[in-house]
C-alpha cells in the first residue's frame, strides 16, 4: 500500500507531500487544487513500477540531490499513456523536479527530470538499498490499478484489433472502445465474462439484462451492447441510455478488472453520475479488499464516505491534511457543506432513515445481504446517517420533529444505538428520549454492534485456526479484559449509590458478587465486553500460532446465514420489509 507522495517542482506543486490513508483516500479541494496533478502522477508511477517488475535496470547514474549511486531506468522506456511531460518543471522554472512515492513497507519510487540528462527512475526495497533480482521487485512493490476518467459512449463502434483495445485499455481512447473491450473478455475467457456480467448486473440494478451482439456485413463488423429495464422488456442499445449509465457501466468494468490490485486509483469517477450512482460507488469502493485514492468533487461521495476518509488538497500548503479536529472541518464544511447536513437532505427524500453510531453501515451491508435483507444491503429507498456518537441522538429525534411536520411522517425513521454498559434503567431512560410515534430507537442487547460477529467458527474459517482453539483464545481474552467490565459496569452504580449515602466499599463488595454471578456465565461475557478489545486480544494469540488475523468488516462478510444472532438478524429484515 502506498503511504505518502512527496511531489518537488513538479508542474503546480512546489514542495507539496500528500500522505494517503490505510483503506479509502477521497482527495478534495477547490478548482486548481492540484487533485488530478496527484492522480496523474500516480498513474505514471504505476506504469513505471510495472516496466520495473518486467526489466532489469538500463543503467547506472547518480542522484545528485541524495548523493547516492543508483541502477536506473529511463521514463521513455515505461508505459506512460497520456502523460504531458512538456510542464513538468514547476513553473518553467530552470530546476530538477522530482517525484517521490513511499510505500507502506518502506520501499520507494523515485522519479527524476534532471536539470541536464535525460529523466529517468529507480527504486528501492528499503532506504538506501535496491532490489537484488526482478522476483524481489515483483514480491515487494504492491500493484497499482488505474481507472481513467471515462466519457460517454461512442454511437457506432466497429470491432477494433485485440491488440490496439490492449494497447488503449487505460488510456483516453477507452470509452471508444468499451464494447471492444468486452467482446475480448468474453472470446478469451467465458467463465470470468460470465462473472464480470454478474457483477454488472449485481450492482446496477435497473438493468435487468445485458447482451453483447457482433454484426458483420461484409469485410466489416460491429458491436451493439443491448440491455432492458428491469422493469421492461424492450432492447435498447446502450447509446441511448443516459450518460451517467454509460459511466456506471465502464467504472463497474474497470474496476472488475483490477479488483486485485493492492491500490486503486480513481480520477473523479463522479463526474456524469447521478447521486445516487455516486453514493452506490462509495459502497463498492469500500467493499474492495485494496486502498482506493479518489480525487472528486462530490459531496454526496464526501458525505456517505464519511470524515475519516477525506484528505484535502491545497497545493499553496506544504501538506494535506486530514478532516481530525474541528478546524479542519470547519473548513471542509464552507468549501462543501456540512456532510451531516447532506446525510439528513437525503434522508428527508428516502423510503427509511437509518441513523447509526459510527460507520457500523459498513458491516451491516455485510450482515443484511448474509440474511437475505437485498434492499438493505443495497441501501435502496434507504438513507443511512452516522451519528458518530451519542451526542448526536438529539438530531435524530429533531428529524423526526421534521419529518411529521413537513412530510406527514412519510420517512420510517430507525436508530441503532450501542448498549455500552448501560444498566436496563439506563436503557429505558434513552429510549424515552425519542418520540416513539416518529422514531423506532433500537439498543443493541449486546455491548455494541462488533459484539454480534463473535461467532468463533466464523473466526476459525477466516483465521485458518481450528475451533477448538480459537474458543481457548476468546476465554483468555475475556479473562484479561474482566477488570475493565468489572469497573465499567460499576461506575454509574456508584453514582447512584452515592448520592443515596451508600459507602464505596460497601457498593464496591455488593456488586462484586453480583457480577460474579453474570461473569460465570460464557455468554454474557462475550455479550459484555468491549468487542474491538476481545478481537484484539483474539488476534494477538492468532498471529502466534501463525494464523490470519480477524476484523469485524471481514468477519461480517464471511458470516453464514445460521452464525448472525436472532436479534440482528430479525432487526434487518423488519427494515428491508419497510422497504418493499
Amino acid at each position: 500500500m502506498l503511504a505518502r507522495m512527496r511531489l518537488l517542482n513538479y508542474k503546480g506543486f512546489s514542495d507539496y507531500t500528500v500522505h494517503f490513508k490505510s483503506g479509502s483516500s477521497f482527495l478534495i479541494g477547490p478548482n486548481n487544487a492540484g487533485k488530478s496533478t496527484i492522480i496523474n502522477a500516480l498513474r505514471l508511477c504505476s506504469g513505471l513500477l510495472s516496466l520495473a517488475k518486467r526489466r532489469k535496470p538500463e543503467f547506472g547514474t547518480k542522484d545528485e540531490k541524495r548523493d547516492r549511486s543508483v541502477a536506473a531506468f529511463s521514463i521513455t522506456s515505461a508505459p506512460t499513456t497520456g502523460f504531458v511531460s512538456e510542464n513538468v518543471q514547476h513553473e518553467f522554472r530552470e530546476v530538477e523536479s522530482r517525484i517521490e512515492l513511499h510505500f507502506r513497507n518502506k520501499a520507494a519510487l523515485y522519479v527524476i527530470w534532471p536539470l541536464e540528462g535525460n529523466p529517468y527512475f529507480y527504486i528501492e526495497q528499503i532506504p538506501g538499498a535496491q532490489p537484488s533480482n526482478l522476483r524481489v521487485v515483483k514480491s515487494f512493490y504492491s500493484t497499482m490499478g488505474v481507472v481513467q476518467s471515462m466519457v460517454p459512449l461512442e454511437r457506432d463502434e466497429n470491432l477494433l484489433s485485440e491488440t490496439h483495445v490492449r494497447d488503449n485499455l487505460g488510456t483516453r481512447l477507452s470509452s471508444r472502445h468499451f464494447r471492444n473491450q468486452l467482446y475480448y473478455r468474453r472470446e478469451s475467457d467465458p467463465s470470468e465474462y460470465g462473472k464480470l456480467h454478474e457483477f454488472l448486473l449485481q450492482h446496477t440494478p435497473e438493468i435487468g439484462s445485458i447482451n453483447l451482439v457482433l454484426s458483420t456485413s461484409g469485410d466489416s463488423a460491429a458491436l451493439d451492447l443491448y440491455y432492458t429495464e428491469s422493469v421492461g422488456r424492450t432492447e435498447k442499445e446502450i447509446f441511448w441510455a443516459g450518460d451517467g449509465l454509460q459511466i456506471w457501466l465502464q467504472l463497474l468494468f474497470h474496476i472488475w478488472r483490477q479488483m486485485d490490485s493492492d491500490t486503486l486509483i480513481l480520477d473523479e469517477p463522479d463526474v456524469y453520475l447521478h447521486p445516487d450512482l455516486q453514493r452506490r460507488l462509495v459502497h463498492i469502493l469500500e467493499d474492495l479488499d485494496c486502498q482506493v485514492i479518489l480525487a472528486t468533487h462530490a459531496t454526496e461521495m464526501l458525505a456517505e464516505a464519511g470524515k475519516d476518509s477525506i484528505i484535502i488538497v491545497d497545493r499553496t500548503k506544504r501538506r494535506s491534511k486530514s478532516v481530525t479536529d474541528a478546524a479542519v472541518l470547519s473548513e471542509l464544511n464552507s468549501l462543501l457543506g456540512s456532510g451531516f447536513n447532506l446525510q439528513l437532505a437525503k434522508a428527508l427524500r428516502a423510503r427509511v432513515a437509518l441513523f447509526v453510531e459510527g460507520h457500523d453501515m459498513r458491516v451491516l451491508r455485510n450482515v443484511a445481504k448474509t440474511v437475505g435483507a437485498e434492499l438493505v444491503a443495497q441501501e435502496r429507498g434507504l438513507t443511512v446517517v452516522p451519528m458518530g456518537g451519542a451526542s448526536k441522538r438529539k438530531l435524530a429525534s429533531s428529524f423526526g420533529w421534521i419529518n411529521s411536520t413537513l412530510l406527514d411522517s412519510a420517512v420510517d425513521i430507525h436508530v441503532l444505538i450501542d448498549r455500552d454498559y448501560l444498566d436496563d434503567d439506563a436503557v429505558i431512560s434513552v429510549i424515552g428520549e425519542f418520540d416513539s410515534a416518529q422514531v423506532k430507537p433500537h439498543i443493541w442487547k449486546r455491548k455494541e454492534l462488533e459484539s454480534y460477529l463473535l461467532s468463533e467458527t466464523a473466526m476459525s474459517r477466516v483465521s485458518g485456526i481450528p475451533v477448538d482453539k480459537i474458543e481457548s483464545y476468546v476465554d483468555e481474552a475475556l479473562e484479561e479484559l474482566k477488570e475493565q467490565v468489572f469497573g465499567q459496569m460499576l461506575a454509574p452504580r456508584l453514582e447512584v449509590e452515592k448520592r443515596q449515602g451508600v459507602h464505596f466499599s460497601t457498593s464496591f463488595s455488593s456488586y462484586m458478587k453480583v457480577f460474579e454471578g453474570f461473569w460465570a456465565n460464557r455468554e454474557w461475557r462475550i455479550s459484555r465486553a468491549p468487542a474491538k478489545d476481545l478481537i484484539s486480544g483474539i488476534n494477538r494469540r492468532i498471529q502466534t500460532a501463525g494464523g490470519k488475523p480477524v476484523s469485524a468488516r471481514l468477519l461480517s462478510a464471511r458470516l453464514y446465514s445460521h452464525e448472525v444472532p436472532a436479534e440482528m438478524r430479525d432487526l434487518l429484515l423488519a427494515i428491508n420489509e419497510k422497504l418493499v
